[in-house]
């Protein structure tokens, strides 16, 4: 059994079904496929995604679950390319995953430069974790346009995934 709990315009369902063995499960309809939501998820341990209440245009779904047996709310970001996170409006929560940095921290005062792997956009991250240039991460934050106009994920989280060689400049002839 399932029921659905909200419906966006890009007809996205989210709704609470049970599983094989009884239990309540988070899910996301999409193009006729429906997804528990516990197995896309990358959750702490000891979390259970129970019931999606609702979906924005954005994607963004919150609910309610259980962590640690106590029910908790929890919002779910989808992991965006640069150039989508750049287009949300201020204050939205990015997620970015599998970035490069380019400018590291120390090399430019209170940020870094993060780029996607082919170099098709990037974003300033204001963040307090120490990355280098070279770094692969995942940063969530804020949204904003600064003064000068440019697009920046503020008060970010920062996890480092791996390593690459440093990206090459790209050269104009």
């Amino acid at each position: 059994a399932s029921v659905a709990h909200d419906l966006n315009s890009a007809l996205q369902v989210v709704g609470t079904a049970l599983d094989t063995t009884g239990r309540d499960r988070a899910f996301l309809w999409q193009d006729g496929t429906m997804t528990d939501l516990n197995s896309v998820v990358a959750a702490p341990d000891g979390w259970v995604l129970e019931f999606a209440t609702g979906i924005n245009d954005h994607g963004y779904i919150v609910g309610h679950g259980r962590f640690l047996e106590g029910d908790r709310g929890f919002l779910l970001v989808p992991i965006l390319p640069v150039a989508d996170a750049k287009r949300l409006p201020d204050d939205s929560i990015a997620a970015l995953q599998g970035v490069v940095v380019t400018a590291a921290t120390g090399q430019i005062t209170g940020r870094v430069y993060v780029e996607a792997p082919d170099r098709s956009s990037g974003i300033a991250v204001v963040t307090a974790a120490a990355l280098t240039e070279g770094d692969v991460a995942t940063v969530a934050g804020a949204i904003s346009t600064n003064t000068d106009g440019e697009r920046v994920i503020g008060s970010a989280s920062a996890e480092v995934q791996g390593r690459q060689n440093p990206l090459l400049p790209v050269s104009m002839t």
